[in-house]
């Protein structure tokens, strides 16, 4: 009961209450305030899931309902909090202010305190959101009116969108305080660490800025790429400064860092063209009619309905192997990840049609002499 009726110090600042004061005026409310949470969003969930409405628009409510909640919970804890320190949170918010601004880094005319990076923060979000919002204007009403090559608009864009970023956060460091001129002393200070400790991300921003400029791939390519833990095959879905993100075909999201594709051999599928050449290899008995195997292939082909309509699909008789001959149904694709579904519908399409047709599967064989 000594302790808890002791006055709380802060430093050499003694607030103008006990623990006990804290622990029953402040603490206990903001306690029920986190369980009548929790309770409202059981609460909500439930009722929404309840609903004879579509799923998309269970989704807009209960993303809704949670912001709600969170707005409530939040006022709740500001509202605790003023009743709690009453007259004293000017005298308390100025105190807790001054000692946030307090500089515990000092270079040249640099003074970086906590305010100062709690004020940056928002300005990477907003940088951020200026850089998109610019890189959306010229897709819009510069690259569509002058009928820029795709490729081309992946790298003027993105490089306008870093440049816009950038600009706008100096701006904005300018405003809370910090000058270019005294960013180059913090550099100064922190070079040689940056060049020890950071030199893989500085490998992979660089390699992202070759990216962007030569354009060995783009968003939307399918590729696979060979890292130091394997080669991934997907679509490529996001190109960021300092890595890449690739979908698989397995619906997998790899995040591929960006110098393991500037360093290493990239297989892009749709560099050029998106549409690719798939053989599918078939093997027939020796006894089979080639003419007939090849014209059920041939249908099989034109049927497929992966494959483009203005190609003709080739069959080709590729090698003579011990158990039968090999042919190749070669399918031109119109993208690259559609090769899966391709070869499951042209091998069921083979078994059914080669059945119907009399067309026998060649299977090893030993002949067997006794003497």
């Amino acid at each position: 009961m000594e302790f808890l009726s002791t006055e709380i110090i802060l430093g050499t600042y003694h607030l103008p209450f006990t623990y006990l004061d804290f622990g029953l005026r402040f603490l206990l409310p903001v306690l029920g305030i986190w369980i009548a949470g929790i309770v409202l969003s059981k609460l909500g969930r439930s009722t929404i899931a309840r609903m004879k409405v579509e799923d998309e628009t269970k989704t807009k409510l209960q993303r809704g309902y949670r912001i709600v909640v969170r707005l409530l919970l939040l006022f709740g804890f500001i509202l605790v909090l003023l009743m709690f320190l009453g007259a004293a949170v000017v005298e308390i918010g100025s105190y807790f202010f001054t000692v946030l601004n307090t500089p515990f880094l000092s270079a040249g005319d640099l003074r970086i305190s906590i305010v100062t990076l709690i004020a940056i923060i928002p300005m990477v979000y907003l940088a951020n959101g200026f850089g998109n919002w610019t890189r959306k204007v010229l897709d819009k009403n510069v690259f569509d009116r002058m009928g820029v090559d795709p490729k081309a608009r992946f790298s003027i864009g993105n490089l306008a969108r870093y440049a816009a970023m950038t600009v706008f956060f100096l701006i904005g460091l300018s405003i809370v305080g910090i000058s270019f001129s005294s960013l180059t002393a913090l550099f100064a200070v922190f070079g040689v660490g940056i060049g020890f400790g950071l030199q893989t991300m500085v490998a992979n921003f660089i390699a992202g800025l070759i990216i962007i400029m030569t354009r060995p791939i783009k968003q939307g390519d399918f590729i696979k790429a060979v890292t130091a833990d394997g080669a991934y095959e997907g679509t490529v879905t996001e190109i960021k400064m300092i890595y890449t993100v690739i979908n698989t075909l397995l619906n997998e999201t790899i995040v591929v860092p960006n110098s393991a594709i500037v360093d290493n051999s990239v297989h892009n599928y749709s560099y050029d063209d998106p549409s690719v050449v798939y053989p599918i290899p078939i093997q027939v008995h020796y006894d089979s009619d080639l003419d007939q195997v090849k014209k059920v292939l041939h249908h099989i082909g034109v049927s497929c309905p992966f494959q483009k309509s203005e190609v003709d699909p080739m069959v080709q008789v590729y090698s003579f192997d011990e158990s039968g001959i090999t042919l190749r149904l070669l399918l031109t694709l119109s993208k690259a990840s559609d090769r899966a579904a391709s070869m499951n519908y042209t091998n069921e399409q083979i078994w059914r049609s080669f059945k119907a047709e009399g067309i026998e599967f060649p299977y090893p064989q030993m002949d067997v002499h006794l003497r």
